[in-house]
């Protein structure tokens, strides 16, 4: 394996990821970047982005989902080019299978999320390259985000800044345009690399 890729999307101050099971914004240029990056590829996740995907993800060649709970791994077995395992480490195992069967590229391994998942990826030594896009909502907004019962956040930039470079950002649209936040897509490449 190549090492694996990790993409993500959040807010630009508290670093919210998921809202209550969902991504509480709506950005269809995120969306259509995420799925141009991971198109074809082999898609690590837990078990909340799992269930809160709702799509499933179809673009991508083969989805790994981890999670401890066995009845829950059972559930989704049976689902095509699904598959489950336990833990962080049995899933690039998984991933490097698929790679070894030619279903998926060595560079087509990406980290999709969750909270924990993320900090996992962050400071594994195969992780290569971040695409993160920072949603910059107005303040209010996310208070609201923030205040909501269960709220899941990227990593803090004190776990990982370190060990990436950032070597791109496009600036996306801007505040107030057909009603859509400010957003940047930022590149960085793992300096292990």
């Amino acid at each position: 394996m190549n090492g694996f890729g990790i993409i993500a999307a959040c807010t630009k101050r508290a670093r919210v990821i998921g809202q209550n099971g969902g991504i509480p914004w709506v950005l269809r240029e995120d969306r259509d970047y995420f799925k141009r990056v991971t198109k074809d590829a082999a898609l690590l996740m837990g078990r909340a982005t799992w269930e809160e995907s709702n799509i499933h993800l179809p673009h991508s060649r083969a989805t790994i989902v981890m999670s401890r709970d066995a009845s829950f791994r059972d559930s989704i077995n049976k689902i095509p080019n699904v598959s489950t395992v336990s833990s962080f480490c049995e899933a690039l195992d998984a991933a490097n299978k698929l790679i070894t069967s030619d279903t998926v590229a060595p560079d087509a391994v990406w980290v999709v999320g969750g909270e924990a998942v993320y900090e996992r990826a962050l400071t594994h030594s195969l992780a290569r390259e971040l695409h993160l896009t920072e949603i910059d909502l107005a303040a209010e907004e996310e208070e609201k985000i923030i205040s909501a019962k269960r709220v899941a956040r990227f990593p803090s930039e004190e776990l990982w800044s370190e060990m990436y470079s950032k070597i791109d950002t496009v600036e996306g649209a801007k505040s107030g345009l057909d009603g859509l936040p400010t957003y940047n897509f930022n590149r960085y490449i793992a300096n292990s690399t």
